[in-house]
């Protein structure tokens, strides 16, 4: 090491061991020692860090071997002085009664992660309850659920449902007549632009008459749209005075969904009816005996009962002047939500077609599951987004644990992204964003493992690169948008590549021998193959076995196997049908952050917080400028081991991931609404990295204040801080209704 450079990596020694940084000082001692072998410095600086600088005896024999050193290298005057020194305090140390022992260093350390997984798992409580508490009123659970698919018949036939009624009695044991019949729409006509679809009803006194349209039947033309889903809608009001006309039949040439069919009286009552038949119809009237003598209807007939069996979600006080009053409550389906829930029907009955043109087969599948166990409402459509938003969290934590080596810091970056916005924001949306968000993560997560592992080309790395294939295979089967993560996962592949021949060039030059180069030729190649196994032929063979499980939905309407390939990767482009207008307006968290669903619209660039935002520019941009300002120097601290692992590789994995997902998924309609949400995860972590960065910079800008020890970061951060708090005080009144106004509640509310 040059005399420059050596005078260079003093200065960074005892800047870090001021700074008590002693794992990092220890490691510059290592390097002067392996570097400049004749220098006394480094014998002497690990001396210091072994003793704490002579205060204690340290480990007898790490000592005796460095002062070996040390006293070879230095003068006799100054190696007698420090060997009186340790000798004294060898003496010291034996001298000195022994203490209780001490609670081994393992079990402290065990019990400080204990702490740190209980804070985070408080962290993902109070997530969990405003994720709940945020998803609307609950009155959205009162829909129905269960549904008749319509078909397109042959021969341009209806789909037909024929329904006899059992008329309600008044207090003189009289029929009660028919006043209307109302139908419950659960899913627009996909394969129709028309605005419009039209149902018929007819009505016979028996299945031998004829079906007529007369005594109020009719056609009715009803709303093709995704925001009419759920509505309850008069098909007609009956004009017929005879009670025997109790059969009554709808007919659509339209494939639709009907939720539920219900029959009120003139009375205000809802009336029985069983199905009686259902399938195809030359007409929408008719004489339909001899159809329903056919066998080949059973099924239609039974699936028809659906249209039957929720009848008490059809509230008749509802009934206002012809229409029916739908709650105006917070939580009701966006229009997207209506796509996917559209969709996650079709998967858990086979019927009906490829609905959601945004997500592939495995993160509907998923969704389905939430549909499965709670309904087709916003609980259910929102439960697994939200699983996986707390999932996301806890992912984050160990992701920034391991990047950084601190739970205390993994804590505030798994905070950080749970306030930030887009994480709150998927878990109260029924969406695939927070499931992809949660599987791209992961592959991220086990890549920067094989970073770590792949030089000892041990088990662990093997395991590392599969895992992180498998959830790379995971994130595509739910999104396409994981190929603009790939970019971001191969710049972290090419330098764990790189240091594993780095550290076999070095290996190789001190013991140039075939079984060095065998060794490393054997992992580098296996490395290769199992990246293009699991990130090429895994994610390829999963993404179309999980359309497989569900091929009669995603292979309807396809003409051939181009046009439905052509379908999955029209998705990166594909624009997410929705302005979020219709989202839940219960925002719990207002004034700490932006998170409501609008705000991941297309059109808009939102960032989520706008605090958190900032300080995560000013962060990114520190710390670019910090990493490329010490190369451009040639800085001695690019040589050090705690460069590379506290700042070059955190910086490089986030920033690669961050630009991948954030500017190739520009491309695409949905960006900001499925590339974003998993930028953000690595954008606010800058804001922690620069912290640490900026700490590491403070030891010449302390300050005191009576007897506390501070620097300029802590203080501006710590002001940061005081300024979210007194938002949020100001900011109390808006959440509990008061009519208040102030420059500071306005500026709560930007939080």
């Amino acid at each position: 090491m040059e005399n420059y450079k050596l005078s260079e990596a003093k200065k960074l020694f005892e800047s870090l061991y001021k700074d008590k940084k002693k794992e990092e000082a220890a490691q510059i001692a290592r390097e002067i020692m392996e570097k400049s072998p004749e220098a006394v410095s480094g014998y002497y600086y690990a001396l210091v860090v072994e003793t704490d600088n002579f205060k204690k005896a340290g480990d007898e024999k790490v000592v005796a071997e460095l002062f070996e050193k040390f006293s070879a290298v230095a003068d006799e005057a100054t190696a007698k002085k420090y060997a009186d020194k340790l000798e004294a305090l060898k003496k010291a140390a034996e001298e000195k009664p022994k203490k209780a022992v001490a609670e081994p260093r393992e079990e402290v350390k065990a019990a400080k992660n204990g702490v740190f997984g209980w804070l985070l798992a408080l962290l993902c409580v109070f997530f969990a309850a405003a994720s709940v508490l945020s998803m609307g009123s609950f009155k959205a659970f009162s829909e129905p659920y269960t549904y008749y698919q319509t078909s397109v018949w042959e021969k341009d036939h209806f789909d037909s449902i024929v329904y006899k009624l059992t008329l309600n009695r008044d207090a003189d044991d009289k029929k009660v007549l028919v006043d209307s019949v109302w139908l419950n729409i659960g899913g627009k006509n996909y394969d129709s632009d028309e605005s419009t679809f039209t149902v018929w009803l007819t009505t016979a006194t028996s299945l031998t008459a004829s079906f007529t349209t007369s005594y109020g039947g009719g056609s009715k033309y009803i709303s093709n749209s995704r925001s009419d889903v759920g509505n309850w809608v008069k098909i007609t009001n009956i004009t017929s005075s005879s009670d025997s006309r109790i059969y009554y039949m709808l007919s659509t040439k339209s494939e639709v969904k009907y939720n539920e069919v219900a029959f009120v009286d003139q009375n205000g009552k809802r009336i029985d009816a069983e199905v009686v038949y259902a399938g195809a119809n030359p007409k929408e009237s008719g004489v339909l005996g001899d159809l329903i003598k056919s066998e080949d209807y059973t099924a239609n007939k039974a699936a028809a009962a659906k249209t039957l069996d929720e009848q008490d979600k059809f509230n008749v006080s509802k009934i206002s002047e012809g229409f029916y009053v739908r709650d105006n409550y917070a939580g009701k389906l966006t229009e997207y939500e209506t796509d996917l829930l559209e969709s996650a029907r079709n998967v858990l009955s086979g019927q009906g077609g490829y609905t959601d043109a945004t997500s592939n087969a495995f993160g509907v599948q998923l969704i389905a599951v939430g549909v499965a166990l709670f309904g087709g409402n916003t609980f259910g459509l929102r439960f697994m987004p939200m699983l996986f938003a707390i999932g996301t969290i806890i992912l984050v934590y160990f992701f920034a644990k391991r990047l950084f080596s601190s739970n205390a810091v993994a804590l505030i970056a798994a905070f950080l992204y749970a306030v930030g916005g887009y994480a709150l924001s998927g878990a109260t949306l029924g969406s695939t964003v927070s499931i992809f968000v949660f599987f791209a993560l992961g592959a991220v997560y086990f890549m920067t493992g094989f970073y770590k592992n792949v030089v000892k080309q041990n088990a662990s790395a093997y395991v590392q690169l599969i895992l992180s294939g498998a959830f790379y295979a995971l994130a595509v089967s739910v999104k396409m948008h994981a190929l603009y993560l790939l970019a971001g996962l191969a710049v972290v592949f090419g330098f764990a590549m790189y240091k594993q021949f780095a550290a076999y060039k070095a290996r190789s030059g001190k013991d140039n021998d075939a079984d060095v180069r065998y060794a490393y030729e054997r992992a580098k190649n296996l490395y290769y193959m199992f990246a293009l196994l699991m990130f090429v032929l895994a994610a390829a063979v999963w993404t179309a076995l999980t359309f497989v499980f569900s091929w009669n939905v995603y292979f309807a309407g396809s003409s051939s196997a181009g046009d439905f390939i052509g379908k999955i990767f029209a998705s990166l482009t594909a624009n997410i049908p929705t302005s979020y207008t219709a989202h839940n307006s219960t925002n719990i968290l207002g004034w700490l952050v932006g998170y409501q669903a609008e705000k991941l619209s297309s059109l808009k660039f939102f960032f989520g917080n706008t605090v958190l935002s900032v300080l995560a520019l000013f962060s990114l941009i520190y710390c670019a400028v910090y990493v490329i300002y010490a190369y451009a120097f040639r800085s001695a601290e690019i040589k050090t081991a705690a460069f590379k692992k506290n700042v070059l590789t955190p910086f490089v994995v986030l920033a690669s991931c961050f630009f991948a997902t954030w500017l190739l998924s520009m491309i695409g309609g949905n960006a900001f609404a499925s590339g974003f949400s998993l930028s953000s995860v690595f954008y606010y972590m800058f804001i922690v990295l620069a912290a640490k960065l900026l700490a590491a910079q403070e030891t010449k800008t302390q300050y005191r204040v009576g007897k506390l020890e501070l620097n300029i970061t802590y203080t501006i951060y710590g002001v940061v801080v005081l300024l979210a708090l007194i938002a949020a005080v100001f900011a109390l009144p808006c959440v509990w209704g008061l009519d208040y106004n102030s420059p500071l509640l306005i500026t709560a509310i930007r939080w």
